[in-house]
């Protein structure tokens, strides 16, 4: 085989490879080359489309060309798990009646997350058992017994001993004080007495001895004997207790506080610590706590300022709030999220308290920015109130008197406290 013939075999293989990864979406299609295109957004992005049950091989936002006229399924959802899928029926117009010329369709889908509830945790241990109560009071005493019968009389006991001598008879009167008598001889001087020796505080190792006096925790003590014993602690007769400690007084009047001491200097900072270990990866789980949503998904006009969706009666609490609308006329729209408890007659006015702000410019044509308005916030309110979403025609390119024509409208507040990390 030449050279030529083989490069001409190898080109048309390959013209064969790229008929065969062609996106099945084009070839199960009926293709016509008249200009209809489909625009699909979504939130969040990145989302798989199927048209038709069949995989287009592209995420949001994409655009796609040369669609046939007529009834299609569109089903997109995202391939992570914690999103529903949100699937809806189209038909593509062949020519706007308006405008007479070819129409685009333009879509927005906005998938809300799946609410789950995490498993129950283990049961905790058995805590310790409390103190045993006090004891209750004493019961009432009983009633006294009746009296019981008389006994018969005993026999007669032996005779008692004989009673002590009666008491002594009165004093008599005192007679006459008989005449002074003469002064005695002077006795003799008597024996000197015997003093103490006061040594002050009892010292470990020094040798008292008789009749020294020492001092030791308050109380004093007098040596009957030569030693060198603690007092305190002697148990063999080498002291006496001379005088006892005195109890303690009353403590005294608490003393007024003192003036605060100046403040010291500034310690060195510490070096820094090492870096602790990564920890386990968490995993983010959705709790049970409800979900308040509104869909609007009619098509409809806005010609001046008008309430589109209110969640009314919600729980006090911390809350995420998200709007999204579409638009497919071409000016400048402008909404607004607002509490409206303290005045619910619509549309909102400056009594309210607005959450979120949003506008933007809508062109139109074949790249339409058609999920124009996209808002989230959160918001807590410390009662049950009410969440409006409004919006406001501030300007229309188009004939006189018409106005913004909306479709597809979701709104929903989602409470914080459902959203937990295990």
């Amino acid at each position: 085989m030449t050279q030529l013939r083989r490069i001409f075999w190898f080109a048309v293989f390959a013209m064969a490879l790229c008929l065969l990864g062609a996106p099945a979406a084009l070839r199960a299609q009926t293709v016509v080359d008249d200009g209809h295109e489909v625009v699909i957004t979504s939130f969040p992005d990145g989302a798989n489309v199927w048209i038709d049950g069949v995989d287009t091989g592209k995420v949001t936002p994409m655009e796609l060309r040369r669609i046939s006229p007529g009834p299609h399924t569109i089903k997109v959802f995202v391939a992570a798990p914690g999103w529903n899928p949100d699937t809806r029926t189209i038909t593509v117009l062949d020519v706007d009646p308006v405008t007479n010329r070819l129409r685009d369709t333009h879509l927005s889908f906005t998938l809300l997350p799946v609410v789950t509830q995490g498993p129950a945790g283990p049961v905790g241990p058995q805590g310790p058992a409390g103190p045993a109560g006090q004891t209750g009071p004493a019961g009432t005493p009983g009633t006294t017994g009746g009296s019981g019968t008389v006994g018969a009389q005993g026999p007669a006991g032996p005779a008692g001993p004989a009673g002590p001598a009666g008491p002594g008879g009165a004093t008599g009167t005192q007679g006459p004080q008989g005449t002074k008598g003469d002064m005695g001889a002077n006795g003799a001087n008597g024996a000197s007495g015997q003093g103490f020796n006061y040594r002050g505080a009892y010292g470990s190792g020094t040798q008292y001895n008789p009749y020294d006096v020492v001092t030791e925790n308050g109380s004093s003590f007098v040596a009957r004997l030569a030693n060198s014993v603690d007092p305190a602690s002697d148990t063999s007769g080498n002291w006496s207790l001379f005088a006892l400690a005195g109890a303690p007084g009353a403590n005294g009047a608490t003393g007024a506080n003192g003036a605060t001491g100046a403040t010291g200097p500034q310690g060195d900072t510490g070096p820094t610590g090492p870096t602790g270990p990564q920890g386990p990866a968490g995993t983010a789980t959705q709790g049970s706590g409800p979900l308040f949503a509104k869909e609007v998904a009619d098509s409809f006009g806005l010609y001046a300022q008008a309430d589109i969706a209110t969640l009314s009666n919600l729980p006090a609490g911390s809350y995420l709030i998200m709007a999204s609308l579409n638009d497919e006329s071409e000016g400048l729209l402008s909404c607004a999220i607002a509490d409206t408890t303290l005045n619910p007659t619509p549309p909102i006015n400056a009594g309210d308290r607005q959450i979120g702000i949003a506008s933007g410019w809508v062109y139109s044509g074949s790249y339409a920015n058609v999920n124009i308005l996209s808002l989230m916030a959160q918001y807590q309110s410390p009662t049950t109130f009410n969440l409006t979403f409004a919006c406001k025609n501030i300007q229309v390119v188009g004939l006189p008197g018409s106005g913004h024509s909306l479709f597809g409208v979701k709104f929903f507040a989602l409470p914080v406290s459902a959203v937990v990390s295990q």
